[in-house]
């Protein structure tokens, strides 16, 4: 479970975060919307650990995220977090077990490879290098590094913003499938209002924050 209270982050005098309290249950799926630099991908990123927030607190099953050293934030997000990031981060002169496989080196991974690539419907691709595959067949390996480590906590920024209509209708109730299967929190935040359906709670970004408040 994630609890949020009081979070707020500015950007050059800009309010961007402002939320005073909220909660993301385990095992429920959200997807948030919201327009461009509403502070989406921002809220993702200090629930991750990659950057601080201002003030306030973000707990993630009674871990206190906010009160981490940068180096035991490190170590929340390499253990207990499963992002899918807009832009993939994965190794292009590898293949896509060899992506996955790398997690060994740091955390016991869970989840068989060959099981999650069928979910996600690139099984075929395992032994191929990540150069030879299609954008959204990367997205794709992207999404499947994300859970191979059963995260205590998934998030995906943008993750059919690669993938062609008929790809994220399939995509996207595997993602949220996930979010009951490993009992944890799933949030993903998207312009496409259309996935809403695939979703357990739709929220709109601009109901959470202050943005062009003062913080």
């Amino acid at each position: 479970m994630i609890s949020i209270k009081n979070l707020k982050k500015n950007f050059d005098g800009e309010c961007i975060i402002d939320i005073p309290e909220i909660t993301f249950e385990n095992g429920v799926s959200y997807i948030i919307y919201g327009p461009s630099g509403c502070g989406k991908s921002t809220l993702l990123n200090i629930i991750a650990g990659v950057i601080p927030s201002d003030s306030g607190q973000i707990t993630v099953d009674e871990l206190n995220i906010t009160e981490l050293s940068p180096v035991k934030r490190d170590e929340y997000r390499l253990n207990s977090v499963g992002y899918v990031f807009q832009d993939f981060r994965l190794l292009d002169g590898m293949t896509v077990e060899d992506n996955l496989r790398l997690l060994e080196l740091e955390i016991r991974h869970r989840f068989d490879i060959e099981q999650i690539l069928d979910s996600l419907g690139i099984l075929s691709k395992k032994k191929k290098k990540v150069t030879t595959l299609s954008v959204g067949e990367k997205q794709r390996v992207a999404i499947a590094r994300a859970l191979i480590k059963e995260p205590a906590v998934l998030l995906a920024d943008e993750p059919t913003g690669n993938l062609n209509a008929r790809l994220a209708k399939e995509i996207m109730p595997v993602i949220a499938g996930y979010a009951k299967k490993l009992g944890i929190p799933v949030l993903v935040v998207s312009h496409d209002y259309s996935m809403r359906e695939y979703f357990d709670v739709s929220r709109e970004m601009f109901e959470l924050n202050g943005v062009n408040k003062q913080c």
